[in-house]
């Protein structure tokens, strides 16, 4: 993932979790705590895959598009103290 900007407001904004980082690979996925999960390649806007962590807490902004949620931004969530 790269850095950017302020994403698009008409992009669906979502609370998730970093639940494995696959750097080696370009991947990282991420869960509701719920049924859904997601993915984002080392192209999707937002911190670099080596600065997560399993059990991060990101804000992903999806894109709908035909019934299918696509990751579009990703921003890491300061953690609860």
């Amino acid at each position: 993932m790269h850095h950017t900007g302020t994403p698009d407001p008409a992009l669906q904004p979502t609370e998730a979790a970093v639940s494995e980082v696959l750097p080696k690979l370009g991947l990282a996925f991420f869960t509701d705590g719920k049924t859904r999960t997601w993915g984002a390649t080392r192209c999707t806007l937002g911190p670099l895959l080596d600065d997560l962590c399993e059990g991060q807490p990101v804000r992903l902004y999806l894109l709908d598009r035909d019934g299918f949620s696509i990751v579009r931004h990703c921003e890491v969530l300061q953690e609860a103290r």
